[in-house]
């Protein structure tokens, strides 16, 4: 959290002009566009109407640890919030809101870790990751540390550096590529033997494109230089005038697909002969938390093993348990209800085999309830037995 916690108070400073401008739009001085393209850079967008607004929590690596979940629960409660939605990427928004709540509202996720700047408008967005990595069996290996890590780095060039439009950075663990690295503006997929490759310039919208593989077998320890790369592309060669050409995507037209590639590599070469963004172990450790469970915590898991909503993880005796609310739309009780239970399971583990219990947001508008065991997974899947049963409801 180090990196992320280093532009807290940069951000926290940036919400004065942002409250300021809110006022100016509840009280019809600014119009929608002219209020949607500054808000939006704070994570925030006036709803249709203009009467109510929404905010967006960016949770980098669509990890929300118990803190994060209380102060959900606890702000859904003292707002008397109506909707809660899900994204695709990997974060949470709360819909319905009145001026004092959405300004009250980006401050106090500050305290939290929860950042909402560049939370929506041309900035880096909430850097993605596999919802399982660290706990999935048949994962390359464990890739949120370094997710985490960018995440942190990106939100250094929100106040410093201007993008043709929105940068969204993803990892992916396995070969299922659930965050869809490989159409992103930029997407590590990590590989069996412990490298990365890299694809760039992919996108859906108009004129969807795959990413085009710019490197491969990246040591994970300079994934920062292929990251600043991407920033030095997209803001060199970008399209700042023409937004409905300004997605990374587009460069692939004006660079040609090997053009491209040959500037990714020569513009990487340089930056990584400059030095300064080398991850080191220390780092990583920041972020790793690899779970160590006894064997007195292996229970009978008859009840679960046939539940195509649970998974085991790879650390023995400990499952996952997916949720799927019905159209992404999470009911506003489930944070309330979920730190309480998690809570109490807490409460009754010796030091020696505590954990955390998250959640893992995923790309598709569910999440993942991680490091349970047996019996308490037989508990959140009665919490989440609302959930979709079928496509049609996810």
């Amino acid at each position: 959290m180090d990196m992320i916690k280093n532009h807290i108070e940069e951000f926290r400073r940036d919400l004065e002009k942002f409250n300021e401008m809110t006022e100016k739009f509840y009280k019809k001085e600014i119009t929608v566009p002219e209020y949607k393209s500054f808000s939006g850079g704070f994570g925030s967008y006036a709803q249709r109407g203009g009467e109510r607004s929404m905010i967006r929590l960016r949770l980098a690596g669509g990890e929300v640890c118990a803190d994060q979940i209380k102060f959900i629960a606890d702000s859904i409660e003292k707002y008397n919030i109506s909707l809660v939605h899900l994204t695709t990427c990997q974060t949470i928004q709360l819909h319905n809101l009145e001026k004092d709540t959405v300004c009250e509202l980006a401050s106090a996720a500050l305290d939290h870790g929860i950042i909402t700047r560049g939370g929506g408008g041309d900035f880096p967005r909430n850097v993605m990751c596999s919802p399982l990595s660290g706990v999935e069996k048949e994962e390359s290996f464990d890739v949120l540390p370094y997710a985490k890590l960018t995440a942190g780095y990106l939100l250094g060039f929100i106040n410093k550096v201007k993008f043709p439009r929105k940068l969204k950075v993803c990892y992916s663990n396995t070969e299922q590529n659930e965050t869809h690295a490989t159409f992103r503006d930029l997407g590590f997929v990590a590989k069996e033997n412990g490298h990365f490759d890299v694809y760039a310039a992919g996108g859906l919208g108009i004129k969807p494109k795959f990413g085009v593989k710019v490197a491969e077998d990246i040591e994970p320890t300079k994934v920062l230089y292929v990251v600043k790369t991407m920033v030095d592309i997209f803001t060199t060669y970008g399209n700042y005038e023409k937004r409905t050409a300004s997605r990374s995507r587009f460069l692939q037209e004006t660079l040609g697909v090997e053009g491209f590639q040959k500037v990714f590599m020569d513009t990487l070469a340089r930056n990584i002969e400059q030095g300064g963004l080398d991850i080191t172990n220390k780092k990583c450790a920041d972020y790793d938390e690899t779970l160590v469970v006894t064997s007195a915590r292996e229970q009978n898991t008859d009840k679960i093993k046939e539940n195509p909503h649970v998974i085991a993880q790879k650390q023995k005796g400990l499952y996952a348990v997916h949720y799927h609310p019905i159209g992404g739309c999470i009911p506003t009780d489930f944070f309330r209800k979920i730190y309480d239970t998690i809570v109490t399971f807490r409460g009754a583990h010796t030091e020696e085999n505590d954990y955390d219990i998250k959640l893992r947001l995923t790309p598709t508008q569910g999440l993942y309830v991680i490091n349970l065991t047996a019996a308490e997974a037989e508990r959140i899947l009665e919490l989440t037995s609302d959930g979709a049963k079928n496509q049609f409801e996810c």
